[in-house]
């Protein structure tokens, strides 16, 4: 086919070049997302708090949004043809080197990262390791093939090698993803059992309030609720049933509730209450079916004066 030098729309140029470029770093941003959380349940971390790994979004972004990167590049690719202006020209040429120095950026980033965390003596765990990796795979990856397309090295085979293995790669990442994480079911139900988990220590420490205001531990969750004058949560999310309270003995209660899973390790919160650490370790985990976290009031309550 012969080139041609027909006119160019310059506002579709820009249009496919720059949503090309915006779902490309949407694409990259929820695959790092992906692995991270992946790597975070495989290698959690020991110290510290953090909340449970979620892949919802980057999953949902993967699925929607990089199909249309391939289509965007399509697009470009099926403008470009026969035109005598060649593959870098205006917004493209931009773009282009915009992303290089960018990804180019992240991967002398992450390899001085690495450097300074070992000069430095400090460990570098597994899964920071994984982390790191998975970055400058990524990036590498994104640099390697625009380095090439600016070289004007990029063979039509070599376009569509790309575009399967990096569909490909991103298929096998949500499949291990949902296989380490759990189906959307699972994670429902995990995310259920955390709500219910944090309301259990809320009421908790509204049932220290009340002992403190009061001198003794409420009989009922409706008695405590009275006692406040903003709304607190008695009900289980999942069921509406009343979570379950018991009052032991005078110091002592405990809160129930119906969990679906077992706690993952290390992700739960340990609630520490200053003038009462021996409950701290209570809150360290739960198991599946009907669960209680068994509390004792230890401190004494406010001393109300005397007139």
């Amino acid at each position: 086919m012969e080139p041609t030098t027909q006119p160019r729309s310059h506002a579709k140029d820009v249009f496919l070049n720059l949503a090309g470029m915006v779902t490309l770093y949407a694409s990259a941003v929820a695959l790092l997302n992906l692995l991270f959380a992946v790597i975070n349940k495989a290698y959690p971390q020991t110290l510290g708090y953090y909340t449970l790994p979620s892949i919802s979004l980057p999953v949902a972004t993967l699925i929607i949004v990089f199909p249309l990167y391939i289509l965007f590049m399509w697009l470009i690719e099926k403008d470009l043809v026969g035109l005598v202006e060649g593959r870098m020209t205006g917004i493209r040429k931009w773009l282009i080197y915009i992303t290089l120095f960018i990804s180019g950026g992240v991967v002398v980033g992450d390899l001085v990262t690495v450097l300074y965390y070992f000069l430095d003596g400090q460990e570098l765990t597994t899964g920071f390791l994984l982390k790191v990796l998975s970055i400058i795979v990524v990036a590498g990856g994104v640099f390697g093939y625009y380095i090439t397309d600016v070289r004007n090295k990029l063979t039509e085979k070599m376009k569509k090698n790309a575009a399967v293995f990096s569909s490909v790669a991103i298929m096998l990442a949500i499949i291990i993803g949902f296989s380490v994480i759990g189906s959307p079911q699972s994670q429902r139900y995990m995310k259920y059992d955390q709500q219910k988990f944090s309301e259990l220590q809320m009421l908790s420490g509204q049932v220290r309030e009340y002992y403190q205001n009061t001198s003794t531990l409420p009989t009922t969750l409706t008695q405590l609720a009275q006692e406040f004058s903003y709304s607190i949560t008695t009900t289980d999310p999942q069921s509406g049933a009343s979570y379950v309270y018991r009052v032991i003995d005078a110091k002592t209660f405990e809160l129930c509730a119906v969990f679906n899973l077992d706690a993952e390790p290390n992700l739960t919160r340990a609630v520490y209450y200053p003038e009462d650490p021996l409950n701290t370790s209570v809150w360290n985990t739960y198991k599946a079916g009907e669960y209680c976290f068994k509390q004792t009031v230890q401190y004494n309550p406010v001393q109300k004066p005397v007139n």
